[in-house]
């Protein structure tokens, strides 16, 4: 499937990719873009923006449609719906997913354990404890806004 995406900053370095919410574009991210000094990919996930349609819209599919486009190492970035996709490349590519930003993601993702936090992956490797960091980072849960109390910290 062919994405279309923003290109800024210098083309060297790790590139952060930044995924968008249901109904967006990649220019949503243009002047949170404009800000990083580095380099960035804002991407139109399927359906979306300049990207093309899919005949099936899943998670599953977007995933395997950004997969693509991902180099060795990228930061991931996710905004409700593109932070579903984000937590789904992150399990599925450990190896090359060396941060993960997951911003006002709602809603649960198959295969949680219901003891887990709602929607975090609980699977095993780098990103199955994700939910733990968070929640020792205080990130607020079950609700809008995402950001933790007390300002980000590195987890």
């Amino acid at each position: 499937m062919t994405l279309a995406f923003r290109e800024t900053g210098p083309r060297t370095g790790v590139p952060v990719v930044l995924l968008h919410a249901l109904g967006s574009k990649s220019g949503t991210w243009d002047d949170f873009a404009s800000r990083l000094d580095r380099r960035v990919l804002a991407v139109d996930l399927p359906g979306h923006g300049d990207s093309a349609h899919a005949e099936k819209y899943s998670l599953e599919t977007m995933a395997d449609a950004v997969a693509e486009l991902l180099d060795d190492q990228v930061d991931l970035v996710g905004h409700s719906m593109g932070g579903r996709v984000a937590v789904l490349l992150a399990q599925r590519l450990p190896g090359q997913v060396r941060r993960l930003v997951v911003e006002s993601r709602h809603a649960r993702i198959a295969g949680t354990d219901a003891g887990a936090d709602p929607g975090l992956p609980s699977g095993d490797g780098r990103w199955g404890g994700a939910s733990g960091a968070l929640r020792q980072a205080g990130g607020v849960r079950g609700g809008g806004g995402g950001v933790p109390r007390g300002g980000l910290r590195s987890v």
